[in-house]
């Protein structure tokens, strides 16, 4: 399901779902959603097997049929997904049917056409990169940049062109974020710390560490540029089992973070997260 939830106060109110499968085999599960420059509309993860979008209240929700598929026996999943600055393009990262020489199965970037949901593949991953996942498109459309199994963080071009690394090998890349300015790109690392890596130079800064960070459910800047939105994993004061997730609000400078207290959750919420966007 989709929530939405004021910052200020705390209010979630439901925007999509929830999904029963047992009931409806075929209703909307969506994850990972993301804003498009404007703000006025949502490019989210359906069934982590297609694209979809939506208005950002959630209404007209529609997966582009398109964009799921089998490809060699294999089912496309997908791995993050963001608007190009103008909203009509859409990049994401995908299982493209083939494997790298180790076994896996393999990603490729793709552009995707938000109005049919056409794929066009700009970039393949490689046993040097490992597999390209979580694309982000930059504020000023120029670059795209995307984390990678290999634990490192990697630009492009938008049309898929000229690789290049981002930061030293002190700095892994999962769920790279945009700075609302393009300056910089914030991005975890499985260690359990959010990063901050400026565009030009590669100077990094640890924004915070945080044990229980989950470095798979997302990332995403404030669009004051002064916060840094994550998720850490709760656990049971039992068992110390994972039951959970909550919100944490970083500060960019490295002065703190703070959980984003949510008073009540819409009764069918589930507590894990499956990424999170901050509108504009």
């Amino acid at each position: 399901m989709l929530i939405g939830i004021a910052v200020s106060t705390g209010a979630a109110t439901t925007l999509v779902g929830p999904c029963d499968d047992a009931v409806t085999p075929t209703c909307a599960a969506p994850s990972q959603p993301a804003f498009s420059r404007d703000g006025s509309k949502l490019a989210l993860i359906d069934r982590f097997t297609a694209v979809a979008v939506a208005a950002r209240n959630g209404k007209g929700y529609r997966v582009l049929p398109a964009t799921r598929a089998i490809t060699a026996g294999v089912p496309r999943s997908f791995s993050g997904v963001s608007w190009s600055p103008g909203g009509n393009r859409l990049v994401t990262s995908a299982l493209d049917g083939m494997k790298l020489p180790d076994g896996s199965n393999r990603t490729s970037i793709f552009i995707v056409d938000p109005r049919a949901g056409a794929m066009r593949r700009i970039r393949t991953s490689t046993a040097a990169t490992g597999n390209l996942v979580d694309p982000a498109w930059s504020p000023d459309g120029d670059l795209i940049a995307t984390g990678s199994s290999a634990e490192r963080l990697y630009l492009m071009r938008s049309d898929g062109t000229k690789l290049r690394r981002l930061g030293s090998s002190a700095v892994s890349g999962r769920n790279p974020a945009w700075s609302p300015d393009g300056r910089r790109v914030a991005a975890l690392d499985m260690g359990g710390s959010v990063w901050w890596i400026a565009r030009a130079g590669g100077r990094k800064h640890l924004v915070v560490h945080d044990p229980d960070l989950d470095w798979n459910a997302g990332l995403a800047w404030s669009p004051d540029g002064r916060w840094l939105v994550y998720a850490r994993t709760t656990l049971s004061e039992d068992t110390f089992d994972s039951v959970g997730h909550e919100l944490m609000l970083a500060a960019v400078d490295g002065s703190g973070a703070r959980r984003l207290e949510v008073p009540a959750l819409p009764a069918d919420a589930y507590s894990e997260i499956y990424g999170f966007a901050w509108s504009r």
